[in-house]
């Protein structure tokens, strides 16, 4: 028995090295859309034009239009904004498209051997902004 190594068959060709997926939508880091950085609920939202976001619920009727001024960031291409801590002049304008709930979240207390188990659910209320524009003031 020897242990050379087996030549593949002279038919026999190597397979060609797969080429890399075509992307059908540029990432959205290399877009060279205007955005900015908006704070709501106290939490922060990368948002641009057209983007469909879900915040913590407001209480503003569905289909009004609202005005953010609580803008940190604000990007366009190659020039950024910071604020300190938010931009002066610079608003995002949003329409209200639907106020829900998440899903239920469950919640269970239990303690071995006490005989006491508590259930309990939670949904949160969320709005649903369309951001119909972003000005610099």
């Amino acid at each position: 028995m020897s242990w050379s190594c087996e030549r593949r068959p002279s038919g026999h060709q190597r397979a060609a090295p797969r080429a890399q997926p075509t992307l059908l939508f540029a990432p959205r880091h290399l877009d060279t859309v205007m955005y900015a950085i908006i704070e709501t609920g106290g939490k922060q939202y990368r948002v641009a034009e057209g983007d469909l976001v879900t915040v913590e619920k407001l209480d503003v009727d569905q289909g009004a239009t609202l005005d953010m001024p609580r803008v940190l960031m604000l990007a366009d291409g190659d020039s950024v904004q910071l604020g300190k801590p938010y931009l002066d002049g610079a608003r995002v304008t949003a329409e209200v498209a639907a106020h829900g709930k998440h899903d239920k979240v469950h919640i269970i207390k239990f303690k071995r051997r006490k005989h006491h188990m508590k259930r309990q659910g939670h949904r949160q209320c969320f709005t649903q902004l369309k951001i119909t524009g972003i000005s610099n003031g």
